[in-house]
């Protein structure tokens, strides 16, 4: 990372009314943990008890879902009829865990069940006919679509025309006219919107409003997976959300489904030894799920997720692990393609990038990267036989789905939202496409050649204290709408300075304090040119489980000299 950045406060939002935070077992100052906890909306003490104990109550309430109870209807009659249901989900984290959300539970119940993940490189995005017609070339009588569908207008209506009925459970926003379905159960055409879930959160819901209609237990072996697509999908970690991910992690190291133990087995094998967390999912677990879809077929990161067999779930982990491996060389390529695009870009509120030659589920994740790399929106793309085909990722300033949607009539494929979006258009429509996108952007997003880090606070030395580490502990899980806290310290002595990893790419050193110095790790900050004196750094905090040790770090984002 450059030095050529500069850091930003977070405005409070609002008057502070909490008691003194030992009241959750916390021993930070009150004015510092008050104000982390107010910049996320807490400021009494009814919000901060829900925030540090979403308790399993928070989810375990009626299902107040549009047309839920339709589907629930549908979906019964179904199973006590002995017809074919069938399944379409989406081929990511969130889509894949949805699904097995949703086979698992109308398993259980007893009906017959038949999930699909789509190609993604030879069916791309969405419900098509080709799938529809699969469906009732085999005698399927409902389709239940899984974190996709909102937009299938035409593909639900020949469904229709065949004699199927559609069940829609997603959680992206729709495009002009609704399909004409048996249950559109899709959380954002609520009025207000109750909880942004993830696809595999309305899977979940869809699933806990079965059990009660058959009296069954609430499905709570069902809530890891939930969590892991809650994640992966970056949906919000506040309320509802907060709780299903929360309890799911808990619930998800001591879990009986086969394939997610064989799943932690093999994220763990690094000597992780800590409880799964966000960090587990976003960059061990979920990365596997999704490496075979990336590559093209999701269909061994279903199965693992539906086997009851040990043996089974052992041998397709070792496949998703050579997936995985590829998928990194695939990633490496594509960065070191889409990286040298960046300084082209600089004056732009947008970067966009093409790729060639290279899957198409590599895209993505390339433009998250760019995203995190230099806090701007991007699109990266590929071109084959006079299509392009895109995906778009942005920051918390520019709603990407809304700036996109303004070209949505020259587009042939398109959905997403606020932060993630994909499409596809034939290339002559393309430039157009991402000149008005470019120019939506342009009246929100600030353009600056820095990298502008987004700060909780401004720290001293000395306030780096044991009980700062618990404290952002208690604060998670982090993600989307809680992410971790960043902080600022000026003018800081540092010393056993060394550079770490594959060529040096990563930075080591020790803070020093009136308690004693603490270390911090710097992640591709390895070429930083620090000088002799003081430094400004901003940082995370960072607990490393290391074969069943705890270590405290400064999880350093940015350093340079003082001035």
């Amino acid at each position: 990372m450059s030095s050529d950045w500069t850091t930003q406060l977070l405005k409070t939002n609002q008057t502070c009314n909490g008691s003194s935070l030992i009241k959750w077992g916390f021993k930070i100052p009150d004015e510092l943990g008050w104000k982390l906890l107010n910049i996320r909306g807490i400021g009494d003490d009814y919000k901060a008890t829900k925030f540090f104990l979403p308790k399993l109550e928070q989810i375990n309430q009626p299902v107040n879902l549009p047309s839920v109870s339709q589907g629930v209807e549908r979906i019964l009659t179904a199973i006590h009829q002995k017809e074919s249901i069938g399944i379409f989900g989406d081929f990511d984290a969130d889509g894949l865990t949805g699904t097995a959300i949703i086979t698992r539970m109308i398993r259980k119940l007893g009906g017959h069940v038949t999930p699909y993940i789509p190609n993604r490189d030879k069916d791309g995005h969405g419900l098509s006919n080709e799938a529809i017609s699969s469906f009732h070339q085999a005698g399927i009588k409902v389709i239940i679509t899984v974190d996709t569908g909102s937009t299938a207008v035409e593909e639900t209506e020949m469904a229709k025309i065949m004699g199927i009925d559609t069940i829609i459970t997603d959680h992206h926003l729709p495009q002009g006219d609704l399909p004409d379905v048996t249950a559109f159960i899709n959380p954002m055409i609520s009025n207000p919107v109750e909880c942004e879930y993830s696809g595999s959160g309305v899977a979940f819901k869809l699933a806990q409003a079965l059990s009660e209609s058959t009296n069954l237990d609430f499905p709570e072996d069902l809530l890891p997976l939930a969590s892991i697509g809650t994640i992966s999908d970056f949906s919000p970690l506040v309320g509802e959300n907060r709780a299903i991910v929360k309890n799911g992690l808990e619930l998800l190291g001591q879990t009986h489904l086969q394939g997610l133990r064989a799943l932690l087995e093999k994220s763990r094998s690094n000597n992780y030894s800590g409880k799964p967390d966000t960090d587990l999912v976003s960059f061990q677990i979920a990365p596997r799920l999704n490496a075979p879809g990336r590559l093209g077929d999701s269909e061994p990161a279903l199965q693992i997720l539906l086997t009851e067999n040990p043996d089974e779930a052992a041998a397709i982990s070792a496949r998703l692990e050579e997936c995985n491996n590829q998928r990194r060389a695939y990633s490496q390529l594509a960065w070191d393609l889409a990286s040298k695009t960046i300084d082209e870009n600089r004056d732009s509120p947008i970067i966009h990038a093409k790729i060639s030659d290279l899957p198409t589920g590599i895209l993505g994740p390339t433009a998250g990267r760019i995203v995190e790399k230099t806090g701007k929106p991007a699109i990266v793309y590929k071109i084959e036989n006079g299509v392009a085909k895109a995906s778009c990722r942005s920051n918390e300033l520019f709603d990407i789905h809304a700036g996109l949607s303004k070209s949505s009539n020259l587009m042939q494929r398109f959905g997403g939202h606020a932060g993630a979006a994909g499409f596809s258009a034939l290339e002559n429509n393309f430039e157009t496409i991402i000149k008005t996108t470019t120019n939506e952007a342009a009246k929100t997003v600030y353009i600056s050649s820095k990298k502008i880090y987004q700060i909780d606070a401004s720290i001293g030395k000395n306030q780096l204290k044991h009980n700062l580490w618990e404290f952002v502990r208690g604060m998670e899980p982090y993600g989307s709408k809680n992410p971790k806290p960043l902080f600022s310290i000026l003018s800081s002595q540092i010393t056993d300075i060394k550079t770490v990893g594959s060529g040096g790419s990563h930075l080591k050193l020790k803070i020093l304090t009136d308690e004693g110095p603490i270390e911090g790790i710097g992640f591709g900050l390895g070429k930083n040119n620090l000088g002799k004196g003081l430094v400004d750094m901003v940082f995370g905090m960072r607990t490393d489980n290391w074969r069943g040790k705890t270590k405290e770090q400064l999880e350093i984002k940015a350093i340079k000299p003082s001035q």
